[in-house]
């Protein structure tokens, strides 16, 4: 038996903490991934000041378990950002989980 599904690999970078029902990505991207396929995730974490964002580790792996994500793995890095003007620290959560 073929599985049909279309992706190895789901990347979402800088996106999920700008939507509001962050369930339906993660969600659309269980449902086009080739199993064993992978969901890798770069978003603002809640505690980053400048991005408004509510994301945090737990929040996210609960969400991945719920649809039925394993192997998930998160952690938060921080980076400084020295773009000209916008110079400031930024935290990141990074997320990795496979179908």
């Amino acid at each position: 038996m073929s599985d049909k599904k279309p992706f190895d690999l789901v990347y979402s970078n800088y996106l999920l903490h700008k939507l509001k029902n962050k369930e339906v990505l993660i969600q659309t991207a269980y449902d086009n991934l080739k199993n064993g396929g992978w969901l890798f995730i770069n978003a603002m974490d809640k505690s980053n000041k400048t991005s408004f964002s509510d994301i945090t580790a737990p929040e996210m792996e609960k969400i991945l378990r719920k649809i039925g994500f394993k192997n998930i793995y998160s952690k938060k890095i921080s980076f400084f950002d020295n773009a000209f003007g916008h110079r400031h620290w930024h935290k990141v959560l990074q997320i990795t989980a496979s179908k």
